[in-house]
């Protein structure tokens, strides 16, 4: 089954913008990047990638020491991708966080 044209030219134009979350995120440019993550998550829910996104969305928060809007962000992976990989990955980072939330004093 051939897509339309304008299938195809959303198709490429979501893979353009997943691309510039991955730079921005290997550049450092973590509010940005959540900021990206966050629309191509709402604009594009039912992309495969969606959960990817949110993921570096996670890590940006944590980079930026919010860790209540990671946890936030792993929750919503968690729930979205139950029983995948990703799902049991967001689910350990969630325990990650806790735990790091707890012994503070061991991460000086």
């Amino acid at each position: 089954m051939r897509l339309s044209k304008r299938e195809d030219v959303r198709d490429i134009i979501a893979e353009g913008e997943y691309q510039i979350l991955d730079s921005l995120y290997k550049m450092g440019r973590y509010a940005e990047a959540v900021q990206t993550a966050e629309r191509l998550a709402s604009a594009y829910p039912e992309d495969k990638k969606t959960g990817w996104a949110l993921y570096v969305a996670a890590d940006s928060y944590r980079q930026l020491k919010k860790e209540d809007k990671s946890m936030e962000t792993l929750a919503r992976i968690a729930d979205i991708a139950k029983g995948e990989v990703l799902g049991n990955v967001a689910s350990a980072e969630m325990k990650d966080l806790e735990w790091s939330g707890k012994y503070k004093e061991l991460y000086k």
